[in-house]
């Protein structure tokens, strides 16, 4: 096994508050992996450890085989091997050629060299063109897609992204998609993207690693979702929007994190005359059929993604905009 980062007991404290707790993590060579999670489970800080922007409280990382938990002189020398791509990246006061080559000067590529990465750079993200454009009057997506094309050019051996589509539409989303492919088969960069969206985690990725409240778990990757866990009528709920409520079992109080097995989600086109607590009528927004079964998202406030057999989904005709209900227990609750 070709271990290129090895992880071991790390914990990461800010102000006595720990955030991150990985006890024991190995990430392959030029793989892409994707990190899951809801807001506040440790994305980011785990995404900061592994671009050198910081260091752990307690344990060892290593990364090339370089111990990355201390300062040294081998730790510098590796930082010019990482990038990092954050979800706002910032942009110089130049053209969008001269935000993209601006890793290449600082590394002594000049002349042709410069110009024929900066043009295959441009071409992957989908920028070709747009060369002499201000940077900072792209939209966001083109923000984005010129910070990764600033990444590629230096050719980094680990490559990380924070939430790189987020607020995107979905032209970007592929020209996203098709960079991190680009760069992992020609370099053999291992990219690792921090991401809200599980789709992109499990379409793109070799490995997905999901987060919850700073450690690593093996809970469902879909329906992950946060909120305060308040007390009604004698009844546990964790209160996520305004109307939404979920009803759980747990001896926990304040902020929690939860996730839902998608196939402990019922759709029903009437309200079920059950034990279940939880009943969300909403608008069928998403319908993606495999060889035996189909996944259904739900928006009920909150979007719910359920599993259905395609006999059901033909029986009861289900549809883009039609309006369910989706039912599950309090048991089928996970409370972390």
């Amino acid at each position: 096994m070709n271990h290129f980062i090895d992880i071991e007991g790390v914990r990461k404290r800010y102000g006595g508050r720990e955030v991150l707790s990985l006890d024991q993590l190995s990430i392959e060579r030029g793989r892409i992996v994707a990190v899951t999670g809801a807001n506040g489970a440790g994305k980011t800080t785990f995404i900061k450890l592994l671009a050198l922007l910081d260091y752990p409280s307690a344990g060892s990382v290593q990364v090339n085989g370089i111990d990355v938990s201390i300062a040294s002189p081998a730790r510098s020398r590796l930082r010019k091997h990482v990038t990092m791509v954050s979800q706002n990246p910032y942009m110089f006061r130049a053209s969008v050629d001269e935000n993209v080559a601006f890793g290449l000067r600082t590394r002594g590529v000049r002349g042709n060299a410069q110009r024929r990465r900066v043009s295959e750079a441009l071409q992957t993200v989908g920028l070709h063109g747009l060369e002499k454009q201000p940077a900072r009057s792209l939209s966001m997506g083109q923000v984005q897609r010129v910070a990764i094309a600033r990444a590629l050019v230096i050719k980094p051996m680990l490559l990380l992204l924070d939430e790189p589509i987020a607020g995107v539409d979905q032209a970007h989303v592929s020209y996203v998609e098709r960079a991190i492919r680009w760069i992992r088969d020609k370099e053999g960069t291992t990219v690792i993207l921090a991401t809200h969206n599980i789709d992109l985690g499990i379409g793109l990725a070799e490995d997905v690693i999901s987060l919850v409240n700073g450690r690593v778990s093996d809970i469902p990757l879909r329906n992950h979702f946060s909120g305060i866990v308040v007390d009604r009528r004698g009844e546990k709920v964790v209160a996520l929007i305004p109307g939404v409520k979920v009803s759980v079992v747990t001896q926990k109080t304040g902020k929690v994190y939860f996730a839902v097995d998608p196939g402990d989600i019922i759709v029903s086109l009437t309200p079920l005359e059950s034990s279940a607590r939880n009943v969300f009528e909403g608008t069928i927004v998403g319908l993606n059929c495999a060889e035996s079964q189909a996944r259904v998202t739900i928006d009920t406030g909150i979007k719910l993604d359920a599993i259905v057999t395609l006999k059901s989904l033909e029986e009861m005709k289900l549809r883009l905009g039609m309006r369910v209900f989706a039912v599950f227990k309090t048991s089928s609750v996970k409370v972390f």
